[in-house]
């Protein structure tokens, strides 16, 4: 049988070429198209992965990143916070923001730094510490004393920023400060607190 075949096709060889095109045209495009589902495929599981995080993960990750960011302040820490918050906009800057009850002298300025202090200072001090930056910097990031070498949100001296380095007027980076200066004076650090303004 398989001798009749090949009889055929020696006396057709047009006939051969042309299947044997066709053939190959078949092949090449089940070989594209799996190559493009398997392209799509793996876009689509890391595009959602990125996303894939469920509050309680969110809330471990933040616990962690505070607790490194405590120890270590350095612009890889605060390249991931910012990638964390652009991936996972309505965990760390929900819209619109769950009602609460504000402090005395906490105005709009301060309010957009909310999400970022409560996971510093957690809910019970988030407040105050709102206050305390309203006081010392109205919430302005690039705010510097003309008087000291007080900058930043919280408006952290000279002192603080050479013993744990890091950029004064990035906003992460300041609140992350602010923390561990809370973490070892308490409220009594900031004048504002001294003065009775913000308890």
């Amino acid at each position: 049988m398989s001798d009749g075949w090949e009889k055929y096709w020696k006396d057709h060889p047009d006939k051969y070429k042309k299947m044997d095109r066709q053939f190959n045209r078949v092949i090449y495009g089940y070989l594209l198209l799996i190559v493009v589902l398997f392209v799509v495929t793996i876009l689509l599981v890391f595009a959602v992965r990125a996303q894939a995080h469920t509050a309680a993960e969110l809330d471990e990750w933040t616990g962690v990143w505070v607790v490194e960011a405590d120890t270590s302040l350095n612009g890889a820490l605060t390249d991931e916070w910012t990638d964390m918050a652009d991936r996972h906009p309505y965990y760390f800057d929900p819209q619109p923001p769950p009602p609460h009850k504000a402090h005395r002298g906490i105005g709009t300025g301060v309010e957009q730094w909310r999400s970022l202090v409560l996971a510093y200072f957690g809910p019970e001090r988030v407040d105050t510490a709102l206050c305390i930056m309203s006081y010392e910097s109205g919430g302005n990031p690039n705010a510097q004393n003309p008087r000291s070498s007080a900058a930043g949100l919280f408006q952290i001296v000279e002192f603080w920023w050479d013993k744990y380095g890091g950029d004064r007027y990035d906003p992460v980076t300041n609140v992350a400060l602010a923390h561990v200066i809370y973490d070892q004076q308490g409220w009594t650090a900031w004048n504002p607190y001294k003065r009775g303004l913000c308890r």
